[in-house]
């Protein structure tokens, strides 16, 4: 399977339901939803590369519906994937976990980012150095803010 079938399949079910893709045509974006395969951090634009074993890909769907976008997403093991790939995805999975339960009424955005850096990126960081996935990653500056 590609990325680019998991785009269409994505597009006809959100159009099924009497919405519209958000990200579909939004400051030039060619696809209805973002995949991001590997080394690609986010926002990734669907292919035709055929997912392999061992990858890992983040699904980024977004709606437009009755008068409002709703966004969701979610990272999926393919196949095999070794140990350190495994790690990493739970411990992302603990980042984004623990930073929701942070969320409060009247709480400053800055807690969501706080929780994030003192409480996993070490860990993510840790996992990260040794998984192929993310070596490309890893030479370059981040730039993805989590402060607020």
């Amino acid at each position: 399977m590609t990325t680019e079938e998991i785009d269409a399949l994505v597009h006809q079910e959100i159009i099924s339901h009497d919405a519209y893709p958000s990200p579909l045509g939004y400051g030039g974006f060619p696809k209805s939803v973002c995949t991001s395969v590997n080394n690609v951090l986010c926002h990734g634009i669907p292919d035709s590369r055929p997912l392999q074993d061992g990858d890992i890909i983040n699904i980024d769907v977004t709606v437009y519906y009755n008068g409002y976008h709703g966004d969701t997403s979610e990272t999926f093991l393919v196949g095999n994937v070794d140990e350190c790939g495994r790690k990493l995805v739970a411990v992302a999975r603990r980042c984004r976990d623990e930073a929701i339960a942070a969320c409060r009424a009247g709480a400053p955005f800055s807690v969501i980012g706080n929780t994030i850096s003192l409480t996993c990126w070490s860990v993510v960081f840790l996992y990260s150095k040794s998984h192929q996935t993310w070596k490309k990653v890893l030479q370059k500056e981040l730039s993805i803010l989590t402060l607020g």
